[in-house]
C-alpha cells in the first residue's frame, strides 16, 4: 500500500500537505502510511484519502 499511495499522490502532483488538506487526514498520518504502511490505519481515514485522490481504496491497498 505504501508505494501505491505515494505513487497515486505524485501522479496527481500533490504534496503530502496538499493531500492532507484535501482529505482532512493529518499530514503525519499520511507520511506514516507512505513510510510504514497501514497496519494501524483507520478505515475512515483511508476512505477520505481515497476519495480525495478520486480512486477506490482497492486501487492502492
Amino acid at each position: 500500500m505504501k508505494e501505491g499511495l505515494k505513487a497515486i499522490r505524485k501522479l496527481r502532483g500533490w504534496s503530502v500537505r496538499e493531500l492532507a488538506e484535501y482529505s482532512g487526514v493529518p499530514k503525519t498520518t499520511i507520511e506514516g502510511w507512505e513510510n510504514r504502511g497501514t497496519d494501524k490505519a483507520i478505515a475512515g481515514k483511508l476512505k477520505r484519502v481515497a476519495d480525495a485522490l478520486g480512486v477506490n481504496m482497492e486501487d492502492w491497498l
